[in-house]
């Protein structure tokens, strides 16, 4: 069971990669749509594997609440970001505010 669940968070983390490469690539391109959803699967990823208060959640967050205001989507771009920045105001302080 153990090298199942290690080959599936191997799998994971490969999946994750190739999103955020994905998301790179199109956002280059200017297809922000395409762009938000590898974003928002990446950070489904690393829901999957790490706590929602981890700084690597809360960055991947950022990067999809960027590209839902260039999509217009302003109210999930707000919740993304309020959540990035408490998230981070937690491993930082208040220096992040």
């Amino acid at each position: 069971m153990q090298i199942q669940q290690q080959q599936l968070s191997k799998a994971n983390q490969l999946t994750a990669q190739t999103s955020n490469q994905l998301a790179e690539v199109f956002a280059a391109l200017g297809d922000a749509q395409q762009a938000a959803g590898h974003c928002q699967k990446v950070l489904e990823s690393l829901l999957s594997s790490y706590s929602s208060n981890s700084t690597a959640v809360a960055y991947q967050r950022l990067k999809l609440a960027q590209l839902q205001g260039l999509l217009g989507q302003h109210s999930a771009a707000q919740t993304q970001t309020a959540n990035a920045l408490r998230t981070l105001q937690l491993h930082s302080g208040d220096a992040v505010a």
